[in-house]
């Protein structure tokens, strides 16, 4: 598959994650049903499995062009850095999500979160990760 197919599927996923998280803002506790939740799931996994699938064909293509230009095989390099990378930045950004809902008040042992705390975690949950996405959109564009 060329790249040409390849960075419009992943656009498409990336857009498809906005799109998921967009929707999880809209969603108010209490008044969600079954059916909200369901498009919500399909969304998010469309475009998730889109952007899995295709990071790794990409990066492929360029560990075919390093090979080719540089005349060694570093694939194993890129594959174990884009890894890292990937490994990397779901800690990191737990750990700011975690942060952003604690810093508005957030406690795991009430059983009713303030208003305040569930803004926290919904810009920790869904303004976080839009602006992050919309970045990477525009970086893949």
């Amino acid at each position: 598959m060329p790249l040409l197919v390849k960075k419009p599927v992943l656009l498409l996923g990336i857009s498809l994650q906005i799109v998921s998280y967009l929707y999880t803002y809209k969603l108010t506790p209490g008044d969600v049903g079954y059916w909200q939740l369901m498009g919500l799931k399909i969304i998010n996994t469309m475009g998730a499995s889109a952007t899995v699938v295709m990071v790794p064909a990409i990066l492929s293509e360029i560990v075919d062009y390093s090979s080719w230009k540089y005349r060694v095989a570093n694939a194993g390099t890129y594959y174990s850095i884009q890894n890292f990378v990937v490994k990397i930045n779901g800690g990191v950004g737990a750990a700011i999500g975690i942060g952003i809902a604690g810093w508005y008040g957030f406690d795991a042992t009430v059983t009713t979160q303030s208003a305040e705390s569930a803004a926290g975690l919904m810009i920790s949950m869904t303004g976080c990760p839009v602006a992050l996405r919309l970045s990477l959109w525009c970086y893949f564009r």
